[in-house]
């Protein structure tokens, strides 16, 4: 160590600021001629950015240190700490001069002692409140980070500090007051998560902004987040009305300091265009990069918060894929444009996107664009059920009532009936008139399945069915109409009404339902009213309701049962049937006898 690097120092570097002929007497130093600390601090500064007079610049601080300066101390064991941290015998020099900084009560040295205790003294047993007592030294001396730790102990109650969350604001204020970026940060993350807090979005969004403000490189992470909580302040308006250009202005922000959410929460308010223009293009260049790599990452810190948007972003993509007009979709053939929207569709699924996990259990139950699987259609049914999707919950009902026919037992019909009847209440929360037509469907079903399998005639279940269906024609469903039009048509239900019976079929008719304009015709066909018979089975077959209407058409055309006898006809109408499901072929068997035997 010297006295003169130190005066030399002086003199290149103050020269303009001490009297020429005092600068080789370092009592300059001492009656505060200079700025003692930032010239240890532009000292610290040089030594970060060139080696060449590492020995020199050292030999001044290790100057100062003796002088007992402790900030002299205090940066050379930063300094070593950081930059020699590999080097033989590092931890003893930084052990040495932090010790002797944080002897001197240097609020640094201090916070530097709790922060790194274990590794100077090579104690890993030591009672935490040792080590606490250096950070109570150092926040006493108002120094922002051990104020800023103090609170963040007390927000968690851990290491001797008790639960106490307005003391934890109480220090982050403080430390705030320094500009300390991260006790702002904390402020706000408080204000807006914590549940011991009156929730405070205004004060929350302050403090993002203050984050911001203060632009803390060594803390960008924490400004990267203040744009993405401030973005979706503004963005879904959780301190009062929504300002899209505000949250636009905050993700496009957050982009420049790397946040992946912030591109993701663009790009979804580019493809909505629902409070801004819509801007297809700027959505896919935000997030075209994204596609493929949340798997990879899912487990990263900085991906934690995207997850959520992760399947909304493969849902949009998969319609740009679909719609194959932008970006590299543009250059794909047809087959891979299907391939890929099914695959986008079920990354979007995994990542619990309702939409995509309904359309999925679309096309594998149907089997339209991918290879028919009824089993995993219906699992992705039910994925977007349990997700609130309400068609998912329709449908998957209706599914389960139209399956029940083919079980053959009672507990499995009645497993079945009973999901159905769970789906239907959890979609009857939307008060959509087919949804009581499904429920009163389920209790028809379960009145049918007592009075087969038990031999009980469970009144209380019919009783149900009648009153949902009464609700259901309110909005004139008409299969609903249809189904209470049954119940008073047959007597097996012990409620027979035929004058009622035939009101609700004619509004089920009207409403354009074939099955209503079939059992009319069953009606005539009673009355032997043909004329009426065979108008009300035509026109059920123009509406799509061939089966039974077409084996009745073939029958009267074989016997001549008001038409003029016609095996021709017979036939055709009969094969109609079969091609629509009738199982029964015995009947156009015969047909085909007569007609070779004439």
């Amino acid at each position: 160590m010297s006295k003169t690097d130190l005066i030399n120092y002086i003199n290149e570097r103050y020269s303009t600021q001490l009297d020429e002929y005092k600068i080789y007497n370092y009592q300059a130093i001492l009656n505060e001629s200079i700025d003692l600390k930032q010239m240890v601090d532009d000292i610290y500064l040089e030594l970060t950015q060139t080696q060449t007079s590492e020995n020199k610049l050292l030999n001044v601080l290790d100057y100062l240190d003796v002088m007992n300066y402790s900030h002299a101390s205090y940066i050379i064991g930063q300094y070593y700490f950081i930059y020699k941290k590999r080097k033989t015998g590092t931890k003893k020099i930084v052990k040495k001069y932090m010790r002797k900084a944080a002897f001197l009560k240097h609020p640094a040295a201090l916070y530097f002692y709790y922060k790194n205790y274990d590794y100077l003294e090579n104690n890993w047993r030591i009672p935490t409140s040792v080590r606490v007592k250096y950070l109570i030294d150092s926040a006493k001396q108002n120094y922002p980070e051990a104020l800023t730790e103090i609170g963040w102990l007390h927000l968690n109650g851990i290491k001797g500090f008790p639960l106490d969350t307005d003391k934890a604001l109480e220090y982050f204020e403080k430390a705030a007051a320094q500009n300390d970026s991260y006790a702002c940060y904390l402020i706000a993350d408080t204000c807006e998560n914590s549940l011991q807090v009156k929730l405070d979005y205004e004060r929350a969004a302050k403090n993002y902004k203050r984050v911001i403000e203060i632009n803390d490189k060594n803390n960008s992470i924490y400004i990267a987040n203040s744009c993405e909580r401030l973005g979706c302040i503004y963005e879904f308006g959780l301190s009062g009305n929504k300002d899209t250009d505000e949250a636009i202005k905050y993700y496009n922000l957050g982009i420049e300091y790397s946040s992946v959410y912030c591109s993701i929460r663009l790009a979804i308010i580019y493809f909505e265009g629902k409070y801004c223009y819509q801007d297809i293009q700027k959505a896919y260049q935000l997030s075209v990069k994204f596609i493929g790599s949340f798997d990879n990452q899912k487990n990263d810190l900085e991906f934690i918060n995207i997850i959520e948007d992760a399947g909304l972003i493969y849902y949009i993509h998969a319609l740009l894929c679909i719609d194959g007009r932008i970006g590299r979709y543009s250059r794909w053939t047809e087959e891979q444009r299907k391939e890929n929207y099914i695959y986008f569709l079920s990354c979007a699924a995994m990542y619990e996107h309702n939409e995509a996990q309904y359309i999925l259990g679309c096309e594998y139950y149907n089997g339209d664009l991918v290879e028919q699987n009824k089993a995993i259609g219906k699992e992705y049914l039910t994925d977007a059920a349990k997700n609130n999707h309400p068609k998912a919950q329709y449908l998957l009902s209706d599914i389960l009532i139209k399956e029940c026919r083919q079980l053959k037992t009672f507990d499995e019909e009645e497993e079945y009936l009973d999901e159905a009847m769970y789906w239907l209440n959890k979609f009857s929360e939307k008060n959509f008139g087919n949804t009581e037509n499904l429920l009163g469907e389920v209790y028809l079903k379960k009145y049918k399945l007592y009075k087969i399998y038990k031999k009980v005639t469970n009144n209380k279940f019919l009783d149900s069915a009648i009153y949902w269906f009464k609700r259901s024609i309110v909005y004139e469903n008409k299969f609903a109409l249809v189904n209470l039009g049954k119940i008073y048509l047959y007597s097996e239900y012990g409620v027979s009404d035929k004058k009622e019976a035939f009101s609700l079929l004619k509004r089920a008719a009207l409403a354009r339902s074939g099955e209503a304009y079939y059992l009319i015709g069953m009606i005539y066909y009673h009355k032997k009213n043909y004329e009426k018979t065979i108008l009300g089975f035509q026109k059920a077959i123009e509406l799509d309701y061939i089966l039974y209407p077409a084996d009745m058409l073939g029958m009267l055309y074989e016997n001549g049962i008001g038409v003029e006898q016609d095996y021709n006809k017979a036939k055709e109408y009969y094969e109609l049937s079969i091609k629509h499901g009738a199982k029964n072929t015995a009947k156009l068997n015969n047909l085909l006898s007569k007609m070779e035997n004439k």
